[in-house]
């Protein structure tokens, strides 16, 4: 399948429950609604694997639980708002782009200005602070019965609290709160470990979007189906 683009009039409630279950997602460099079945590596096209974890089924492992503890031991503080820019959370992204690999995102009134002008979503943001420093700041869209990170990035100084995992977990925990059931943290790609993180949450919640069928299946599942294939 090629990359295809959907321009919204609006992606709010059930509009976004909609899309997000039939494997379309935020494209932050467009600004849109948009899917697609690869990305290009090194000039490879290399298929992409939608992911979405069903909340209402999620249980702590012990890997989970030790990464909340080491954290509530630093002392770390989560806040929720509704996202806005200022100049903390522009700041903080300054920081984060030393280690980031993308280009497509230059600074968040670039990306998110217009779109939040014309009020196409509802985001949300959760912050994490060390004392009265911002650390760390996951965005996301929020429908009914669903959420999608779209951005969540930290202070490269705080590299090594897995800060990427522990926005994904309090993510979850925002939505077992508010009683929301999926969460679309976007895609997996065979050979790029960068995105595995993902799968930290929980493995037996994580469903795969099978684009040829249109359908979601256990994680599990599909992992075997691709070792069969091998």
């Amino acid at each position: 399948m090629e990359e295809e683009l959907f321009l919204p009039s609006e992606y709010k409630g059930d509009v976004l429950d909609f899309f997000l279950s039939k494997g379309w997602f935020r494209a932050l460099s467009y600004g849109v609604m948009f899917t697609t079945s690869h990305l290009e590596k090194e000039e490879v096209q290399v298929p992409v694997h939608w992911l979405r974890y069903d909340v209402s089924k999620f249980h702590y492992g012990s890997s989970q639980r030790r990464l909340l503890k080491k954290n509530q031991k630093e002392g770390f503080k989560v806040t929720y708002e509704t996202f806005r820019i200022d100049e903390e959370l522009e700041t903080l992204f300054s920081k984060y782009k030393e280690l980031a690999t993308f280009t497509y995102i230059t600074t968040l009134e670039e990306t998110f200005a217009s779109v939040m002008d014309t009020g196409v979503y509802d985001t949300g943001v959760l912050k994490i602070r060390d004392g009265e420093k911002l650390i760390a700041a996951g965005l996301f869209d929020i429908g009914n019965e669903s959420i999608a990170p779209i951005l969540n990035y930290y202070d490269p100084d705080y590299q090594s609290f897995g800060l990427g995992k522990l926005l994904l977990m309090m993510e979850i925990g925002f939505s077992i709160q508010n009683k929301i059931q999926y969460v679309y943290p976007g895609y997996i790609a065979p050979g790029i470990d960068k995105f595995n993180f993902k799968l930290f949450p929980d493995k037996k919640v994580t469903e795969v979007f099978i684009d040829q069928d249109k359908k979601w299946i256990d994680y599990h599942v599909w992992n075997l189906i691709q070792l069969a294939e091998k």
